[in-house]
């Protein structure tokens, strides 16, 4: 039975296909919750960062940035320098209602380079971030526990998403590693050859 094989595998990709294309269309979009805009800023001035997606290697911090009445920031620093901001935009939609919107940027300069620019070259990992982030605010606000499961899929594509660039990268690695290492044997002979090398 290889028709039924490749038709469920076929089918698989083409579900696959959907859930991406409507979680990028609407995954990012805001989301209103029941509660006065006041209620909401100060909840989500104890949200924690969320887990697994900001990596666990350097020495990460996840802090309250700047907010004001309109917007609530987190700042993820790494070594003290600020690696990403994540921004909820507070609009009041009725007096007990406010709509929430997750944005995530980065520094275009400094110690971690153009950031900014790279979320958006990337955006499978910057949807990834927005998603995680939203998901963290949905449970703060929520008074319920994280849940991973939301975040997964997301997580899983940018993964599979950015092999190819992490596999060129690496390429690019081993060439350069390569190429000293012709260096240094190019050297080590010239010396040789030139009487410098050991006695």
């Amino acid at each position: 039975m290889p028709g039924s094989r490749l038709m469920v595998t076929f089918s698989g990709f083409i579900a696959l296909g959907l859930y991406i294309l409507f979680d990028f269309t609407w995954g990012e979009s805001a989301v209103t919750y029941k509660q006065p805009i006041a209620a909401v800023r100060a909840k989500l001035a104890t949200v924690e960062e969320p887990p697994l997606v900001l990596g666990s290697e350097g020495n990460k911090k996840f802090k309250l940035g700047q907010s004001d009445s309109q917007s609530v920031v987190w700042i993820v620093e790494d070594g003290g320098k600020e690696a990403l901001r994540f921004t909820a935009r507070l609009t009041p939609v009725r007096a007990d209602a406010t709509e929430v919107r997750i944005d995530v940027s980065g520094p275009t300069s400094g110690a971690f380079g153009d950031v900014q620019r790279r979320l958006s070259e990337y955006r499978s990992v910057r949807h990834m971030y927005v998603i995680a982030m939203k998901e963290r605010v949905a449970a703060t606000l929520g008074d319920r526990m994280y849940n991973w499961a939301v975040v997964a899929p997301t997580v899983a594509f940018a993964t599979m998403a950015n092999l190819s660039g992490l596999s060129a990268q690496m390429d690019s690695a081993g060439q350069a590693f390569r190429q000293q290492d012709r260096e240094a044997m190019r050297k080590a002979y010239a010396n040789e050859a030139a009487g410098q090398g050991r006695r």
